[in-house]
């Protein structure tokens, strides 16, 4: 036991596997509840639609 603890993988692995552990806790506490109230979707509905096109900028009609 002694002799595994002694390789240097080991301690690569353990250390992955606590900041996995660790960024899934804190991504976990800090995530906040976001509802859609009117006001945020009448925000959303007046957005100009996103115009499609090879990416060449265009004369405004």
């Amino acid at each position: 036991m002694l002799y595994l603890f002694g390789q240097m993988w080991i301690w690569i692995l353990i250390a992955f596997a606590l900041g996995l552990l660790i960024g899934f806790f804190i991504g976990r506490g800090r995530k906040p509840e976001r509802r859609l109230d009117g006001e945020m979707i009448d925000r959303l509905l007046d957005r100009e639609p996103v115009r499609g096109g090879s990416g060449r900028h265009q004369a405004p009609e």
